[in-house]
């Protein structure tokens, strides 16, 4: 599990991904997707628990409030 939450922390630093969420079930990433109640792109690390997305896909929404 380590291993996994390593690479993943591998990606977002590699992609300059932004944190969306944390705390997480993948079955609340899965609904809320459907929902369109994440920014479009958004990624779910499972050994994180936490949902990232790019940049460009987080600003509109900061933007809309």
């Amino acid at each position: 599990m380590i291993d996994h939450c390593q690479r993943q922390r591998d990606i977002i630093a590699r992609e300059r991904l932004q944190f969306v969420g944390e705390n997480v079930s993948q079955e609340a990433f899965v609904m809320g997707v459907n929902r369109r109640a994440w920014p479009i792109g958004a990624r779910y690390f499972f050994a994180l628990q936490q949902v990232w997305a790019p940049r460009s896909a987080v600003m509109p929404k900061e933007a809309a409030e």
